[in-house]
């Protein structure tokens, strides 16, 4: 099959310029030519780029890094289409990724080229970097749920706490007699059958206190 009339024209002109490269020669690249065109191509000869051979689709991808330098930052920073092309090449070309590699690193000019991420110690082999962005990943998953359990644990016991507080204000209420601070408390979350001091239910506290108004308004909860 003739895919050359399928890809778009400047992919053809990316090929001829990494081939001019590797020949040792200047690769007469237009300076009328956008980013955004080259990464257009790119995003249209996706399907065609996967039946190029090898050497084919290396020339490419020079091509590419060597338009990208015409750029002060080269071409669409993060989301350059240089990911694209280098995992097609990877992922087809392992035996070979690692010359590319090399060679992307020495001459881009776009720093997230070719895994579209600038992050230091990156690893060298686009398998290596998939797991390590897994790991990344799954670590990042980690300390989310971590930071849950620990925001949940924190109500609980700040729950807890204000419970204690609110029975112990519940006590108190009892011991003066105060019906309506006794129900306030109660709305409020106040527990009258859990134990208080030596009695085993504050039902318990208001009859041993003699308030009996109280007393049978517990009793009726």
């Amino acid at each position: 099959m003739n895919l050359d009339r399928f890809m778009p024209d400047l992919i053809l002109e990316m090929e001829k310029w990494g081939s001019a490269h590797e020949a040792g020669c200047s690769s007469l690249i237009q300076e009328d030519i956008s980013a955004q065109s080259v990464a257009k191509a790119v995003m249209h000869a996706r399907t065609w780029l996967n039946l190029l051979e090898e050497q084919r689709l290396r020339r490419v991808i020079k091509g590419f890094i060597l338009i990208s330098r015409h750029f002060p930052t080269g071409i669409m920073m993060s989301a350059s289409p240089c990911r694209t092309l280098y995992e097609n090449y990877a992922s087809r070309f392992p035996e070979h990724e690692a010359e590319i590699y090399r060679w992307i690193t020495e001459y881009r000019n776009n720093p997230y080229d070719p895994f579209g991420t600038h992050e230091p110690n990156l690893p060298d082999t686009l398998e290596a970097y998939r797991k390590a962005s897994a790991a990344k990943a799954l670590q990042k998953r980690l300390n989310i749920t971590r930071s849950e359990e620990e925001k949940h644990q924190a109500q609980l016991l700040k729950k807890e706490m204000e419970m204690r507080k609110a029975n112990t204000n519940l006590a108190a209420a009892i011991e003066r007699g105060d019906l309506p601070a006794v129900k306030a408390l109660v709305r409020n979350g106040a527990n009258p059958i859990l134990p208080c001091g030596q009695h085993s239910s504050h039902l318990e506290l208001a009859r041993s206190c003699g308030q009996t108004g109280i007393a049978e308004w517990l009793a009726n909860l």
